[in-house]
């Protein structure tokens, strides 16, 4: 390790004490074979010794800053399917502004900037920016980190399992915590950093997200052999091409029951929309339940938009709710249940169910659980 690493540190454990708790605990690896600096999804730091000597003490700082925040955010099982060197462009534009308002080093004069992301997800700066010619080369870019070059090393996240990811993410949550703590009794906790570990820690996804995520694991893919695949004729070979990609059937069962107020009836009828306008199911149940099945509407894209009111207004218990799909609509792709959560709940689900609530969560068995956020202004 160079000496210019050893200066960096040591500025970061006297002015920057929720970075310096990070840093301290991560490998720091001087290589020729990189140009400039780039970070692992395991947090494994590596420089090339050359650029980085030549760096004021200052930027050094923002450098290993920089970096330990690509491993802290996340940044690696966070990208999905989008574009790797776009998702690095947007990951570094957060990552600058957080540092710049909060005062941790110099940033390089040509550093990627991005106004407003350091209150940004790189999920929504990443929606926000612009493509950029050569985006889809397969090799990866070359630059200063946070200079729109790329700055993350993705060979280890790409052989991780499941398993592997979520044990990260614990990992992760348990440093991250630790070094908000030591920053906090140091005096030194921006309010920029306070709002990132909140926001990590407690995480906040829209429900559309996470909606998406989840209906997306359960596309259909549909074969045609109407239009043969050209890519096969050449070769004597007929293969069926793809005529259409999509969801097929969508339960969602709303809870009409009398502890969901007016507000939270509306934000569930929002949803149903904005799964019949973004998801394109083939066909949507609306179910409609209280203590019983109030009433059963099919439902689809035409339909938009959705406005029906509510019925029932009893008591609540939505496995009924739960028991019909399962009975009465096994061949749906998923079941959507939107609730307050004030319900009994049953041992388990066959059908790939989320449950959205504003209030209280569902069991693990039944399926997975979002929360809600609901304006009552």
């Amino acid at each position: 390790m160079t000496d210019i690493i050893e200066r960096a540190r040591t500025q970061l454990i006297i002015n920057h004490a929720f970075f310096a708790s990070i840093a301290l605990k991560r490998p720091i690896i001087p290589t020729e074979k990189i140009k400039t600096a780039e970070v692992n999804a395991k947090g494994q730091i590596s420089y090339n010794p050359t650029w980085l000597d030549e760096k004021p003490l200052g930027q050094a700082v923002f450098v290993v800053a920089h970096e330990c925040l690509h491993y802290m955010q996340d940044n690696f099982t966070r990208m999905g399917s989008r574009n790797p060197k776009k998702w690095n462009r947007a990951t570094d534009a957060v990552n600058n502004e957080i540092l710049i308002e909060a005062h941790v080093g110099t940033a390089p004069p040509d550093c990627i900037r991005w106004g407003g992301a350091e209150n940004m997800s790189a999920e929504e700066v990443y929606e926000a920016m612009p493509d950029e010619p050569g985006d889809d080369d397969p090799e990866p870019g070359e630059g200063e980190p946070g200079s729109g070059g790329s700055d993350m090393d993705h060979s280890v996240s790409e052989g991780m399992s499941e398993g592997e990811v979520k044990e990260l993410q614990g990992q992760l949550k348990t440093e991250l915590a630790q070094a908000a703590m030591a920053a906090k009794q140091m005096g030194q906790m921006p309010g920029v950093l306070e709002r990132m570990v909140r926001d990590i820690l407690q995480p906040k996804t829209p429900w559309h997200e996470k909606l998406e995520r989840f209906m997306s694991q359960r596309v259909k893919v549909d074969y045609s052999w109407g239009r043969p695949n050209k890519r096969f004729m050449s070769l004597d070979i007929y293969m069926p091409s793809i005529s259409g990609v999509g969801l097929g059937e969508v339960a969602i069962i709303r809870d009409t029951s009398g502890s969901v107020s007016a507000a939270e009836q509306a934000e569930f009828t929002g949803h149903v929309n904005r799964i019949l306008e973004t998801c394109h199911p083939t066909k949507v149940y609306v179910i409609d339940v209280d203590t019983q099945v109030t009433g059963v509407q099919e439902l689809s894209k035409e339909d938009l938009p959705f406005l029906t009111s509510v019925g029932g207004g009893g008591g609540t218990d939505m496995r009924v709710g739960l028991n019909y799909v399962e009975s009465e609509l096994p061949e749906v792709d998923c079941c959507i249940l939107l609730t307050d959560g004030c319900t009994p709940w049953p041992e388990s689900m066959s059908v790939p169910t989320m449950v959205a609530t504003t209030g209280v969560s569902a069991p693990e068995s039944v399926g997975e659980t979002i929360t809600l956020e609901v304006s009552h202004g």
